[in-house]
């Protein structure tokens, strides 16, 4: 079965940009980074549906949201490299040091993905 672009509905028909839902963009590789983004999504959707009667306000919860959502990476990636500061900081066999390289790889390919 082939995945159907992300601007398709499942009947095939075309979605307008402003019908889709922030949930609509996020790939497969959004898990992790965010942790639990339903939070971060509802405030999204929520930010785009006032901007009808309210634009500045609806700016205003945007410019939040991503100051939020910033804030939640940097926390991440700091729990992140103190994982993997952790492991090679433990000794300083190979293992240890490939144990690390290993986490950075698996953070850094997550953060190219988002």
């Amino acid at each position: 079965m082939t995945e159907q672009p992300r601007d398709l509905r499942d009947d095939g028909e075309l979605m307008p940009d402003d019908a889709r839902s922030a949930a609509d963009d996020l790939g497969p590789d959004r898990d992790a980074l965010l942790g639990d983004d339903a939070d971060f999504i509802r405030r999204w959707d929520q930010a785009q549906a006032t901007f009808v009667d309210d634009p500045r306000r609806a700016v205003s919860e945007a410019a939040a949201l991503v100051e939020d959502v910033l804030a939640r990476l940097s926390d991440t990636f700091s729990a992140e490299r103190e994982r993997a500061e952790a492991n090679a900081q433990d000794g300083e066999e190979t293992e240890n040091l490939r144990l690390a390289m290993q986490q950075y790889r698996e953070f850094f390919r997550r953060l190219l993905a988002a």
